[in-house]
């Protein structure tokens, strides 16, 4: 498959108008996680600093599985709405773009496609850690 494959030719104004607006909303979405992943780390930090609980929960396996995803999802997360404004440059100069919004890619070789769904998968794997820890 060659390059040319992946790419569409002019969009008319409307479908330009429409994939601006879909990276926009990509990064209000990624900003919004962003934040939800920020502030639960600092929920999951502020229990881990004094009493019983916090002993038992710094000692478990799965607080540590759960802040190596919760930092591997922030770090896609902030990768993905860190590329966002180079995308919405190439969509409104080039005259050839990528198929989709999400086979944009960051540094020429990771696809916004594989960031978000790293962002969502590792968040998701971070909050059953967590989960668990806590019932234990």
């Amino acid at each position: 498959m060659n390059a040319e494959s992946t790419k569409t030719p002019l969009l008319s104004d409307a479908e330009r108008k429409a994939r601006i607006e879909a990276l926009k909303l990509l990064s209000e979405w990624g900003k919004w996680l962003t934040s939800i992943q920020v502030i639960s780390g600092a929920v999951m930090a502020s229990s881990l600093q004094d009493g019983n609980l916090a002993e038992s929960l710094r000692e478990s396996h799965w607080v540590v599985a759960g802040v190596v995803f919760l930092l591997i999802s922030l770090t896609a997360a902030i990768s993905l709405v860190g590329s966002i404004p180079g995308a919405l440059i190439v969509e409104a100069n080039d005259k050839t773009r990528p198929a989709t919004i999400y086979r944009h890619k960051l540094w020429k070789t990771v696809p916004f496609w594989l960031l978000a769904s790293l962002e969502h998968i590792f968040f998701l794997a971070a909050v059953l850690c967590f989960a668990v820890a806590a019932l234990e």
